[in-house]
């Protein structure tokens, strides 16, 4: 009876937080220095999913097979020493290559006040582009000039165009391993970017869906499409995805036969979970639980084949469950709380 009520209470959790719109403001969606994100990635996507209220986003429906993972770092301005050039940064992100965005608060939202690339160097723009508008809920719309001028080669390079926003979509995301994720809003960024000099003109246009949940600043799911065209010739186009935590689609070669497959119900949850271990379960002798950070928050012994544990105490996320033998890790999983 306990188990049953503690589903159903669950049910009606995740059936209200459809109803509610996502809001998500500078206390909740901008980055703190310190966080390391790793996101799976992807040279392709399936398609962005319907806009609107109380969708279902599937991940089936947008993911590529992985390419394969990747580490987002945020920093703080001073831990960088391009930071020097750019001084209204506040926050700054790289991916641990050549590329690095700068960023800063401001009372319209989170703008981008430069970038350093292999290309171009260490830019400070001349007029910052607003990359998300503050607070910013279903319906939410905003349109920004940015520019800038800089040299290659001794080039001088004008650089002009538009950033334009519609948080056009929220609902629920179905993640691979069986997450699901209510209370998703995707938030739509299109760049049109004009780099023009007196040697070539390059158009850049950009379409970027962020998935965002409340309770994480790093969005879940980012999809992107980028068309290039050079002195009015053909377009060239890219895409790409970033997804938290999950491996999107592998082929069955690259999946380990000896894993223990596990599932915690319910879930989402904000209290009791219960495990349903496969046969080789039995094995399992401890049960931990990372953030999303990877930090273990969390660390049960485990005496029966039926482990379950309370998640009370938990901060609002996503999380991974990970089960432990005599030799290593047997299997992982992933929960939210709510």
């Amino acid at each position: 009876m306990m188990l049953r009520s503690a589903c159903a209470a669950a049910i009606a959790c995740s059936a209200s937080a459809l109803l509610a719109q996502p809001n998500l403001t500078t206390s909740t969606s901008v980055p703190a220095p310190g966080l390391v994100v790793t996101v799976n990635t992807a040279n392709a996507f399936q398609g962005p999913g319907p806009a609107g209220t109380n969708v279902q986003f599937n991940y089936w429906d947008m993911f590529a097979p992985s390419t394969g993972n990747q580490d987002i770092t945020y920093l703080a301005p001073l831990s960088h020493g391009a930071s020097l050039l750019i001084p209204s940064a506040t926050l700054l992100s790289t991916d641990g290559g050549s590329d690095t965005l700068f960023w800063q608060v401001t009372a319209s939202g989170l703008e981008m006040v430069g970038a350093r690339t292999a290309l171009e160097g260490t830019l400070e723009f001349n007029d910052p582009s607003l990359e998300l508008k503050l607070p910013c809920t279903y319906g939410t719309t905003w349109s920004d000039a940015t520019g800038d001028s800089y040299t290659v080669s001794s080039i001088p390079v004008i650089r002009t165009g538009t950033i334009t926003g519609n948080a056009d979509a929220y609902g629920t995301l179905h993640m691979p391993q069986g997450v699901t994720l209510p209370g998703v809003l995707r938030v739509h960024v299109r760049r049109a970017i004009t780099d023009a000099s007196a040697v070539v003109t390059t158009n850049r246009n950009s379409n970027i869906y962020y998935y965002y949940l409340e309770t994480q600043a790093h969005p879940v799911v980012k999809l992107t499409e980028d068309s290039t065209q050079i002195n009015n010739g053909g377009w060239a186009i890219t895409m790409r995805q970033h997804s938290v935590g999950n491996p999107a689609q592998v082929g069955v070669g690259e999946l380990d036969a000896s894993e223990i497959t596990f599932t915690p119900f319910p879930n989402p949850t904000s209290d009791l979970v219960n495990l349903s271990l496969s046969h080789a379960g039995a094995q399992a002798r401890r049960l931990q639980v990372l953030d999303e950070l990877g930090r273990v928050v969390m660390d049960e012994t485990i005496t029966t084949d039926k482990p379950s544990f309370s998640t009370r105490g938990l901060a609002e996320g996503l999380y991974t469950l990970r089960l432990l033998g005599a030799e290593g890790v047997l299997g992982t999983s992933r929960l939210v709380v709510h």
